[in-house]
């Protein structure tokens, strides 16, 4: 098992910066990509083709991509995805946080420990995702994958305005 310590926890910018200003030009912007698809958007920024179809629903949610049907509860929460690879369904806690997903015979439950995610388990109540969150709502310093022994700690790589750009692992790794 992974010991974590105040210093291994926030060992953002002051103790890796060197190495994250590495990975996060590793994972840079390479340029313009080699084809582009052009899509033609209505005046609600919808595309245009979905929404001629009747793609989305009074309250500008989409209900179909044309391979998948999307539904939702009064509050404009997604609740089920159907068609395409799986089927997903989706439960909420009373105050609005992601509480259940189901696909296939999967079952994964969010516990929050107030406002914040603090962790992942599956349906037989074994921990898959732990949780570091920050002072601000829905951020997160790290996670926690697996538990027990197999506990591997991974961080969240953030640009200069705060948005997740990529993952790392304790071994440096960086995944986009």
């Amino acid at each position: 098992m992974t010991q974590v310590t105040a210093a291994s926890a926030n060992r953002g910018p002051a103790l890796k910066s060197a190495a994250a200003r590495a990975r996060r030009a590793a994972a840079a912007f390479g340029g313009q990509p080699t084809t582009t698809v052009n899509h033609t958007h209505d005046q609600l920024n919808r595309d245009a083709a979905i929404a001629a179809a009747s793609g989305y629903d009074g309250s500008g949610s989409l209900t179909s991509d044309g391979t998948r049907t999307f539904s939702y509860a009064a509050e404009n929460r997604l609740r089920a995805v159907t068609g395409g690879l799986a089927s997903v369904s989706l439960d909420y806690a009373p105050w609005g946080r992601l509480a259940k997903t189901a696909t296939g015979g999967t079952v994964t439950y969010f516990r929050h420990d107030g406002p914040a995610l603090a962790a992942e388990t599956n349906g037989a109540g074994a921990v898959l995702r732990s949780y570091l969150a920050d002072l601000g709502t829905d951020q997160y310093v790290m996670w926690f994958e697996g538990s027990g022994a197999d506990t591997q700690p991974r961080w969240f790589e953030q640009d200069r305005q705060g948005s997740v750009v990529s993952t790392s692992d304790a071994a440096g790794t960086v995944t986009p």
